[in-house]
């Protein structure tokens, strides 16, 4: 092995005079907090929950009131490092009216999530939901703000799947990507799916049979397969990070809102 000095000048071992961090070798850091602010007050400033159209209950999440601690990109070696612990705190209101749309009850109130963390990705946050009339009507709408609010903060982002064989789909804001092969109503979903994370013209194929054994209850079978070791960055958590947004991004977050699921 050469030393510092010495050897092969091909090798690049010691400070650069133009100072370029060539391939992203040596350690580097990015602040992404003022990014990670912005990208939350974006996405839930003014956030409507619920618009009555299944009842006379109306909630908006008003404002980010409260958006601390860290979160950061870290570089070393190539590989990409991220990084965040974050507490939120926002402010909400409700509405109750009656079927001529009348207001019959306005309350205002604050959700809370004390720590979120990289570290705690595949845990279900602390989320606390307060209400500043405990009455009848502000029960009411605090139990829908916990019901519906909860998975629309922590799991809102945009979606597009075409009902079509061979029409394309787009979820998590497009970090996933891919077209439908097969499709059977009520039986049978069959995807390519890539991560933009991925090398490029990686896919992977996923299958998801329905079985309905007896009235009422499905058995959901899913199969991935052809997922990658590593993705473009060189990061080899990639079959492990994908388990765990299966398991964690969608389906607890259909046990979530609907009761029921793994």
């Amino acid at each position: 092995m050469a030393k510092y000095g010495e050897g092969d000048k091909r090798w690049i071992v010691e400070e650069r005079p133009d100072g370029t961090n060539v391939h992203n070798w040596h350690w580097a850091e990015t602040n992404c907090l003022e990014w990670s602010r912005t990208f939350f007050n974006n996405l839930l400033n003014n956030l409507n929950v619920l618009d009555g159209s299944n009842g006379d209950l109306h909630l908006t999440i008003k404002n980010v009131d409260k958006f601390d601690g860290e979160a950061y990109v870290n570089i070393r070696k190539g590989k990409i490092i991220p990084g965040y612990e974050i507490s939120l705190s926002l402010s909400w209101e409700g509405e109750a009216k009656d079927s001529d749309g009348k207001i019959l009850n306005r309350v205002n109130g604050t959700v809370e999530i004390p720590y979120i963390s990289d570290e705690n990705a595949d845990e279900d946050p602390e989320v606390r939901v307060t209400v500043k009339d405990e009455g009848p009507i502000g029960k009411r709408l605090k139990e829908a703000m916990v019901a519906k609010g909860k998975p629309l903060i922590l799991d809102k982002s945009n979606a597009r799947i075409s009902k079509e064989v061979g029409g394309e789909f787009s979820i998590f804001d497009g970090s996933v990507t891919g077209r439908n092969l097969e499709l059977q109503e009520g039986k049978l979903i069959v995807q390519k799916w890539r991560f933009g994370s991925w090398p490029d013209g990686m896919q992977s194929n996923v299958r998801i049979v329905f079985e309905e054994p007896e009235s009422g209850f499905t058995i959901v079978k899913l199969t991935h397969t052809d997922v990658p070791e590593e993705d473009r960055y060189g990061n080899a958590t990639v079959v492990e990070n994908t388990e765990r947004g299966w398991r964690d991004l969608i389906f607890q977050r259909i046990r979530a809102v609907f009761g029921f699921g793994i």
